[in-house]
């Protein structure tokens, strides 16, 4: 009995030891696998650029330059002081090295590698990792697709949108615009306004309802309209760039509902759209929006066509490309033209010389020469 007694002692020893043993190994291969992917893949990569002569402006360790970015971006007011400061300095200089989220990172200045990188763009891979909470947002659109796929997306929506496609929606962008303007000044009397979100939610309007149509742009979630969901969206996926893909926390689970949201709300409009029979060519003169186009490019170029998601995706891409951007675009104008009066004048005398030609009428020349 003694003899039993000892030698289970002994086996359940030896389970102990046997698992802490299959532990340590565990925490060793995680220790290892974890100080790869922040420290040693990045250093590896950075190396590879100095064995090309290539020296590192600026490295700090997983962070990198986005250090640099946040510290600009509240000490200056500029994310990008300092690239225009190296550029100041270095007029010369053709590109900027250092790390980000612990990956290499290239800033190009140089107008020539600028170029080669957006005319060829089959030879760069796109990373999704550094902002997958907006890759999984608009992961299957023109802003991550790649070779082939990436030329069509880009040659339909340039089509979609080039100067004589925009001066079609014109009548939607003042009919938006007129409407939110007449709002503030019913409910508000343009006092105590966030002009900012103002014009984000125009330009946010404009571009749900030149994409999806009046059908899309109407709807209302928890009490807001689609429009203000989304920027909140938006501004979720830029602060939280980093949130674990693997949903452990609540906060990245309430982001795929959203997103899981709207993408089926999109495919709502979509699948209303196709049920409505469009015969060839009426499309364009029935509705004109971005969704017709793409479906209508779809019937004449099934190999090639467009899916349901890299649709929707499309539409988010606009959406946060044109209302974020135009948004501050337009407040900064306001600002700037309010600084200097003088400014504001001259605007106001070559508006009203423009006011007897119609929309219709204009040209590229004649807005350049305002």
């Amino acid at each position: 009995l003694k003899r039993d007694q000892t030698r289970n002692i002994v086996l359940f020893l030896l389970k102990i030891l046997m698992l802490g043993l299959l532990l340590k190994c565990f925490l060793a291969a995680w220790f290892g696998y974890a100080f790869y992917r922040l420290l040693l893949r990045e250093w590896i990569g950075l190396l590879r650029y100095r064995l090309q002569s290539i020296p590192i402006d600026f490295y700090v360790p997983v962070a990198g330059f986005f250090v640099q970015m946040v510290t600009d971006g509240y000490r200056k007011g500029d994310a990008n002081f300092a690239q225009k400061e190296e550029i100041r300095k270095n007029p010369k200089k053709r590109l900027i090295l250092s790390n980000m989220i612990c990956k290499p990172l290239l800033i190009l200045l140089d107008p020539a590698l600028i170029a080669d990188f957006y005319t060829k763009q089959r030879m760069y891979e796109k990373d999704l990792e550094v902002l997958f909470n907006v890759s999984r947002f608009i992961g299957k659109g023109v802003v991550f697709a790649k070779g082939e796929r990436w030329r069509t997306h880009r040659r339909v929506l340039t089509e979609a949108l080039d100067f004589e496609s925009i001066k079609q929606m014109m009548p939607i962008i003042i009919e938006i615009t007129c409407t939110h303007f007449e709002k503030m000044l019913s409910e508000r009397h343009f006092q105590n306004i966030d002009i900012m979100d103002e014009f984000q939610n125009i330009t946010g309007d404009i571009a749900l309802k030149n994409f999806f149509g009046a059908e899309f742009s109407k709807i209302q979630i928890e009490g807001v309209s689609i429009t203000k969901a989304l920027a909140k969206l938006n501004e979720e996926l830029m602060l939280q760039p980093l949130v674990s893909p693997f949903s452990l926390i609540e906060y990245d689970r309430k982001i795929q509902r959203k997103i899981e949201l709207f993408h089926s709300l999109g495919q709502d409009v979509i699948d209303k759209r196709r049920t409505q029979a469009v015969k060839p060519n009426e499309g364009e003169a029935r509705r004109g929006d971005i969704l017709d186009r793409i479906l209508n490019y779809n019937a004449e170029n099934p190999e090639s066509a467009f899916s349901d998601d890299e649709i929707i995706d499309n539409c988010m891409t606009l959406f946060m490309a044109g209302m974020d951007t135009t948004g501050h675009l337009l407040t900064f104008a306001v600002h700037y033209l309010l600084e200097y009066p003088h400014m504001l004048d001259r605007i106001w005398n070559e508006f009203t010389s423009l006011q007897a030609v119609s929309y219709t009428h204009l040209t590229l020349p004649t807005i350049y020469s305002v």
